[in-house]
Order: structure tokens, then C-alpha cells, then sequence
């Protein structure tokens, strides 16, 4: 077979300043072919274009509800955060092109968000970059219903990238975020920063995005949190082919010990990757908490011996969850009396096993024999991390890659 880059990134590997990173084409799979993946749009919704940041921040506070506002290709400077009119339904944000790069909204390290949802539903955010603010890029706040942030890249925030806050009234349900990148130049400000953090939210999708560099700053006492972070009574979530480098946690779904931090959902064809020695304090790939009936299925995760655990288990409430069919250079590790289904992982797989680990291609190859064709196949796990179909009815392939 033709082994091509897992994404179409080929910088990923140099410096932020070496490289123009782009969402425009999907993930490539094994023969070349993108996936049918891209950002929806809203058909017959009036649009106002913007060229500058004093006009942006009139049409979000004149903005009427199912209408867009269409950014044109440039940079805008933000005196203070965004934030969209109360409860305003279906409103369309995005970039006039298709890439996220020719839209850069940058808080100048002094403004504390980049947008705020302000309560608003069924919200589309598209194409573009929101960079350099001292809390959160995108907040989502309670009763934000079905927000669908797609093709964005968010860089350096000071704390959580996208935050869904309970706010005592059970969150934000039904998010999309895919397609995106997230990331630090080199690392945090804060351990306290994760990635995209979701309180008490039903029914999220996390899908197809990037995520690096998200490292605690050195000196720093412990990890930062995971790349994606699900929890306080938050359920269903999926979170599924990701690519997540370098970063000190992955995916955690609940994360206390406390009555069901998180419960269903399932975990399945990302990659979860760091390079020796990476990081001030790397912790666990995956990890569960108080989760019950949560399925972890196909993930590859290679920790390059800077972890003992690259999936943990942990706490009596984590009970009915399924670790299966993983491709892991870790243990799985039960903690505090959890329990879980673990069955058909690897947990001594080898870089040869794979393309270009250096660069980020976790493609499986000719000599990754333990691993192919390995496992009966899962109605839980239809597709692969390039979205190309597992067979049906015949063996399946353990790790996110279908050989």
C-alpha cells in the first residue's frame, strides 16, 4: 500500500514560524483519498462582511439571529473580548476563505477571552484563528446549546482553549468541535490550562482535530490538564480520531472521585503521541474517573517510555467500561478498585510498527504483523482514524490504523 502522511500537515515536525498550517484538505488515508469531511455552511442566511476589528465587533452587537458574519482575509486586533448577543439563535461565524490562517483574531496577551458565547444556540464558528488571550480563546457558556466549531485554530490561550462551564444549570449539550488545531508555541502559561474542558455537557463530539505542545510550564508542580477533558456529570461524549503530540495528558472522561464524573461515551481511533523526554510532567495517555459504561476501542497511544501507564482506569464508580483493542508501548492500569472489560491491547508496541513516527504518521506497516488483522471486528468502531471503513464480519486491526 501507498503510506501517506496521517495529516495533511507535513510541518508539523519544524517550528510554528518555519510553516503556513492549514485546514483546508481533510486527513489523507492510506491510498491518498480524502475523506468526504468538510465545514458545513448555512444556505439563504443574510451575511455582513467585516474587514476590520471596529466592524466585527458592530455587526456581533447589532448581529440577528440565523444570519452570518463573514470575515475577510486579515488580522484583527482586539481592544476587548468578543462576545455575541445574549441568546441569539444560529448565528454564523467564519472566515471568508478556507483557511483558518487568513484569519487571525488576536488578543495582544491583554484581553482575557476571544469569544464568548453569551448563551447563544446552535452557533457555527468556521475558518478561522483566535490567538494570544490570557484565559479562554472560546467560551461556551451555560445554555450555549450545539455550538459547531470547525476549522479553527486556537493558539496560546492563557488557560482552557474551549471551556464549557457548567455554571450550576448542567452545562452545554450536543457541541461539535472537529477539524481543528489547538496548541502552544512551546508550552502553557498555567497547569491549570487544558485543552478544550467540557462541565456537565450531554452529547459532545470531538473529532478529527490536532492537538500539541499542550505542556505545563517549566518549573511547574504537576501536569497541566488533558488535551480534552470531559467531566462533572458530563455524558455520551465521543472523541474520536484525534491526533494529540507532545502533550502531558490526552483524553480524560471524568477526572474526580466523585459520583459519576462522567458516564458513556466512547474513546476510540485517536493517537496519542510524545516523544522522549518531552514535557515538565507527562502523565497518563487515556484515562477514565468515575465513568461508568465508557468504551476505550482502538486508540493507539505510544508514550515513548515517559509514562508507565498509557491507560488508566481508576475509582469504584468506573464500572461496565470496555479497554479494547488498543495499540499501546504502555500498561493499562486499574486504580483505586474501578473495573473494566480489558481485552485484545497491545502494550509493547514498537515505532517500526509504524510509517513515520517522527513525523507524526502513525500508518501501520508490512511488519506490524501482532497487530493486523488481530481482533473480530466492532459495530462500536465502523471506521479508522482516516475514516476509512474496518471490515465488517472479519478481523479487524488493533490500534486507530486499518492496515
Amino acid at each position: 500500500i501507498a503510506i501517506r502522511p496521517l495529516f495533511v500537515l507535513a510541518c508539523l515536525a519544524a517550528p510554528l514560524c518555519a510553516c503556513t498550517l492549514s485546514f483546508e484538505l481533510p486527513p489523507l488515508d492510506d491510498a491518498g483519498t480524502p475523506p468526504a469531511r468538510s465545514c458545513p455552511t448555512r444556505a439563504g442566511q443574510p451575511s455582513t462582511r467585516v474587514t476590520s476589528s471596529a466592524e466585527l465587533a458592530t455587526a456581533l452587537a447589532t448581529a440577528r439571529a440565523d444570519s452570518e458574519i463573514l470575515l475577510e482575509s486579515g488580522r484583527y486586533e482586539l481592544a476587548a473580548s468578543l462576545q455575541l448577543p445574549s441568546g441569539i439563535t444560529r448565528l454564523t461565524l467564519r472566515g471568508a476563505s478556507s483557511r483558518a490562517e487568513d484569519v487571525i483574531i488576536d488578543g495582544g496577551d491583554t484581553v482575557t477571552v476571544g469569544l464568548d458565547t453569551n448563551g447563544a444556540t446552535d452557533l457555527l464558528l468556521a475558518n478561522l484563528t483566535i490567538q494570544n488571550v490570557t484565559e479562554q480563546a472560546v467560551l461556551i457558556g451555560p445554555g450555549s446549546h450545539r455550538p459547531h466549531i470547525c476549522n479553527v485554530h486556537l493558539l496560546n490561550a492563557g488557560l482552557t482553549f474551549i471551556s464549557a462551564p457548567d455554571g450550576g444549570s448542567g452545562g452545554s449539550d450536543e457541541g461539535i468541535v472537529e477539524q481543528s488545531l489547538v496548541e502552544y508555541t512551546v508550552a502553557s502559561r498555567s497547569e491549570l490550562a487544558s485543552g478544550i474542558s467540557i462541565s456537565g455537557g450531554s452529547g459532545w463530539q470531538i473529532r478529527d482535530n490536532i492537538f500539541r505542545n499542550l505542556i505545563t510550564p517549566a518549573g511547574a508542580a504537576s501536569a497541566m490538564g488533558p488535551a480534552i477533558l470531559v467531566t462533572e456529570g458530563a455524558r455520551d461524549t465521543i472523541a474520536e480520531r484525534n491526533l494529540i503530540t507532545n502533550c502531558d495528558r490526552g483524553i480524560s472522561f471524568g477526572l474526580y472521585d466523585r459520583p459519576e464524573d462522567h458516564r458513556g461515551g466512547v474513546i476510540r481511533n485517536n493517537v496519542i503521541y510524545r516523544a522522549p523526554n518531552a514535557g515538565e510532567q507527562p502523565d497518563v495517555g487515556i484515562h477514565i474517573a468515575q465513568s461508568p459504561d465508557t468504551k476505550v476501542l482502538h486508540n493507539t497511544v505510544l508514550l515513548s517510555g515517559t509514562y508507565p501507564s498509557a491507560i488508566e482506569y481508576r475509582f469504584a464508580g468506573t464500572t461496565g467500561a470496555r479497554i479494547e483493542g488498543n495499540l499501546l508501548d504502555a500498561a493499562v492500569r486499574q486504580r483505586e478498585n474501578a473495573s473494566a472489560t480489558v481485552a485484545n491491547n497491545i502494550t509493547d508496541a514498537s515505532p517500526s510498527w509504524f510509517a513515520d513516527p517522527a513525523r507524526f504518521d502513525f500508518h501501520l506497516t508490512a511488519s506490524a504483523t501482532r497487530a493486523i488483522d488481530q481482533v473480530p471486528a466492532s459495530s462500536d468502531v465502523p471506521d479508522d482514524i482516516d475514516g476509512d471503513a474496518r471490515p465488517r464480519g472479519a478481523a479487524s486491526d488493533i490500534g486507530a490504523d486499518e492496515f
